[in-house]
């Protein structure tokens, strides 16, 4: 059961250096360091830090921003250390999930800021719509005209055009061309 750490250098926070200090004080046995700021699925170092970690053991990091940048990216995340039975600790936070009590209620909290978060993101979605609707615009592409619904039915059935033909011919495509015929 070992601790083994993790840093990720990221805009405005510590440098790597008092980050490493800070690890091997909390008794790492091993660290791996993310030198540059990557998207997470670009994690080299934390794919690698991963793949060493084993059952019982503890991830240890400075911040829980290494871990991700959103609240789902952190859920999904804790999701794979609870099936793996890895313990996270947060340094700066000063959370250990090796007590069960924390643990239960670092993960409770952390799913409710994800569906917090997951609320908002809908409830703003929402009201952009009805404020656009209330300028005037409904959003999606405008429809088809009903001269252009015409020329194509004529296309179809008088000329014997395949669809595909009557599509290109009039500028649209096939999904609109059957959606007027039918």
């Amino acid at each position: 059961m070992s601790k083994i750490g993790y840093i990720r250098h990221l805009p405005k926070t510590e440098s790597i250096d008092l980050q490493l200090l800070k690890l091997r004080s909390y008794g790492c046995n091993c660290i791996f360091i993310e030198s540059e700021d990557k998207n997470i699925g670009e994690l080299d170092e934390l794919s690698n830090c991963l793949n060493f970690l084993k059952k019982g053991d503890t991830l240890v990091v400075n911040n829980l921003q290494h871990l991700g940048k959103t609240p789902k990216e952190f859920v999904l995340f804790s999701q794979w250390l609870l099936t793996k039975n890895i313990k996270l600790d947060i340094v700066d936070m000063k959370i250990s999930t090796s007590d069960e009590k924390t643990k239960d209620m670092f993960y409770s909290i952390l799913y409710a800021i994800n569906e917090n978060e997951y609320t908002l993101a809908s409830e703003r979605t929402k009201l952009g719509l009805k404020t656009t609707r209330a300028r005037g615009r409904n959003g999606g592409r405008p429809s088809i005209s009903n001269e252009v619904k015409n020329q194509i039915k004529e296309l179809y059935r008088e000329k014997n055009l395949t669809v595909s033909k009557v599509a290109k011919k009039v500028g649209v495509s096939t999904s609109t061309v059957y959606r007027t015929i039918k």
